[in-house]
């Protein structure tokens, strides 16, 4: 199976049992999700907005046989309901397993694996 990264930085899978590091690079191409925005109220004096995911962009024109596509977890959250087909092959960067390793700036250098937000 291959895999190509759709976000801005490379992922690095580290296996928590083995501590065998995979090093997944950006393809040079990022995943996004374009939202329209509609001012629903106000909340303590605070504007309120509901958002509504409209497209995606930045995702090959084409999916590849037996591949699958890293996305951030916003941009998986956000692919919108007319294109379904982009949520059975993308996958997010486990980022709030226990084993996450984070420098001493908060920032992840390692996730364990892969995820799938519900």
């Amino acid at each position: 199976m291959e895999f190509v990264n759709l976000t801005p930085h490379d992922i690095i899978v580290k296996d928590p049992k083995t501590e065998i590091i995979t090093i997944f690079p950006t393809s040079g191409m990022v995943a996004r999700v374009e939202q329209s925005r509609i001012t629903a109220s106000k909340v303590g004096g605070f504007t309120l907005e509901v958002l509504k995911s409209d497209k995606i962009i930045g995702f090959p024109k084409y999916i590849e046989p037996d591949t699958r596509y890293i996305v951030s977890s916003i941009t998986y959250i956000g692919i919108p309901e007319a294109e379904p087909f982009w949520k059975r092959v993308c996958l997010c960067p486990n980022t709030s397993s226990f084993f996450v390793e984070r420098n001493d700036r908060g920032q992840i250098l390692t996730v364990p694996g892969f995820c799938i937000p519900g």
